[in-house]
């Protein structure tokens, strides 16, 4: 009868011990993460803890997990490794479906080094429903950064936001070539540049609370964290009779948001007329853009304030970020967020820029343009804020 009764229990999770965290959950969803807490906390040759749990959105939840190797014969193993748990609950409608989408992308750009991995065994079948195992992103969302850098009180380096920005253009190249990278992992836009082989996915969900904070690595993240896009669920893929590029044209709108929020504006509703330079920068053109904040405060921030003089304090104070912004750096942000998306740049032109502009935009030159906060694009400088925004913050 005892016997009985425990099986129960593991079965349906009651008896199991509850996962750190686990009041942010649902009550369905806590009876899961227990479930699963037991499957992975059996005898293994490694053994699993649960840290804690991290979120739940509509489509499921994730638990921070770890590997720790117990003395013994099995010793010789890699020591303890930090992993998420991705899991969508049984009675969620369409969970398992938002579930397997996101895996069977995952698993096309698993070469993908600015594109969360899987790790092994990638998936897992724990009674009736599965799991997805992914990597550690140890810095937390790119959506809470955007505090920080508010609390901070001045703009983020030109060259910190170049840096950044090639992350998001790495992530564009790896959804529409996923084979196409190095050794390394680093997207790359294959040599021939032609539509055959090009994916047409579009990410479903590209915004600041899917884009992840990762460590400072060698390639080109030697100044500033990599960046990492997470969460596939909605993603989905055009039609082979739709131009391949416009796939990449819907998705650098995206990243082209991101960048906007984090140079200080908002995405505007509608467009507006903007003027950019093209050629040797001495021509001039107007197309429509969401980006019109690069240009001017948006009038929904000054709308809750009631006196003039806040008004006018905060648009002095963003008129101040703007003018500290590269201009090279606003005409692309305004045509990736360009309204017709012909008059969006072709990927291969936008990295091109911003790897020009990485390799030339110098502290030397940000002070000799007499930048405002020139004083913060040294390397000392990078390294010091991305240690105080990106890697020091408090996550789970």
């Amino acid at each position: 009868m005892e016997r009985n009764r425990r099986g129960r229990r593991e079965a349906d999770g009651s008896g199991a011990d509850p996962v750190p965290g686990d009041n942010r959950l649902r009550l369905e969803s806590r009876q899961q993460a227990r479930i699963i807490r037991q499957y992975f906390q059996r005898e293994r040759p490694l053994r699993y803890e649960a840290v804690t749990v991290i979120s739940e959105g509509a489509w499921g939840f994730t638990l921070k997990m770890k590997t720790v190797v117990p003395p013994g014969p099995s010793a010789s193993l890699a020591g303890s490794r930090t992993f998420v748990i991705k899991a969508a609950p049984p009675e969620v409608r369409h969970a398992e479906d938002n579930l397997e989408t996101e895996f069977g992308f995952l698993q096309r750009l698993r070469r993908c080094m600015h594109i969360v991995n899987l790790i092994p065994p990638e998936k897992v079948r724990i009674q009736s429903s599965s799991v997805i195992l992914m990597e550690w992103i140890p810095n937390g969302l790119l959506r809470d950064l955007l505090g920080r850098i508010a609390d901070r009180g001045q703009p983020l380096p030109n060259r910190m936001l170049w840096r950044l920005f090639l992350c998001l253009c790495r992530m564009l190249i790896g959804m529409a070539w996923p084979d196409s990278t190095t050794a390394q992992g680093l997207e790359v836009i294959p040599a021939s540049n032609t539509i055959s082989g090009q994916s047409r996915i579009v990410h479903g969900d590209l915004n600041h609370g899917n884009v992840m904070i990762g460590n400072i690595e060698s390639t080109e993240h030697t100044l500033v964290p990599i960046l990492k896009l997470i969460d596939f669920g909605a993603a989905s893929e055009m039609p082979e009779t739709q131009d391949a590029n416009d796939a990449i044209r819907t998705n650098m709108l995206y990243i082209g948001r991101i960048m906007l929020f984090l140079v200080g504006g908002i995405h505007r509703s509608t467009p507006s007329d903007m003027k950019i330079h093209v050629g040797d920068q001495t021509n001039e053109k107007t197309i429509r853009s969401f980006a019109k904040d690069l240009d001017e405060v948006n009038p929904l921030r000054l709308q809750p304030l009631r006196s003039e003089n806040d008004r006018r304090t905060v648009a002095d104070e963003h008129r101040r970020r703007m003018n500290n912004l590269d201009p090279n750096l606003r005409d692309l942000l305004v045509q990736c967020l360009a309204s017709n998306k012909d008059n969006r740049p072709a990927l291969p032109d936008l990295v091109r820029e911003v790897e020009n502009n990485i390799r030339t935009g110098t502290e030397q030159y940000y002070r000799q343009q007499n930048f405002p906060y020139a004083q913060n694009e040294s390397d000392a400088a990078l390294r010091r804020i991305s240690r105080e925004l990106f890697l020091d913050a408090s996550t789970s």
